[in-house]
């Protein structure tokens, strides 16, 4: 998700090519990027082409047959949720993907998601800070329990 175009998934790649026992001890997580391939407007895709691509080449960057855990990284207004829950079901079967997450998501949008997956969301991850503390107040982290 960070670095540009995978290049700390890479980095991470090579430490765990490095030390072959190093993936049995961490958790393997990454996230679906940003895309940014309309010139320096950033916007977020859960179409199911984009994230099967961004599994794909998490999985390839990495150099690993399986991701602990991937996340949506910020809502898609666009998101059309029965779609974008069969290629994230498809990925946990085909054994690419252990477990499945969102980041920043509003309570309403993650229980839309839920609904359409067989299987359960396992990580919320919210933007949550000293100097980002409205999660705390505005019912986001709430949500989570």
């Amino acid at each position: 998700m960070y670095g540009g175009q995978g290049k700390n998934e890479r980095l991470f790649g090579e430490a765990i090519r490095c030390r072959p026992g190093l993936a049995r001890r961490v958790r393997v997580t990454t996230k679906a990027r940003t895309r940014m391939d309309r010139g320096d407007t950033k916007h977020y895709d859960s179409s199911p082409a984009w994230l099967a691509g961004a599994i794909d080449r998490a999985l390839t960057r990495l150099g690993v047959e399986r991701l602990d855990a991937f996340l949506i990284h910020r809502p898609d207004p666009l998101m059309e949720t029965e779609a974008t829950a069969r290629v994230l079901d498809d990925a946990v079967r085909d054994g690419k993907v252990a477990s499945l997450g969102v980041s920043n998501f509003m309570p309403e949008q993650w229980r839309r998601l839920q609904e359409a997956l067989s299987k359960p969301l396992m990580y919320h991850q919210l933007q949550l800070s000293l100097t980002n503390s409205a999660p705390l107040l505005n019912g986001h982290f709430d949500a989570l329990c």
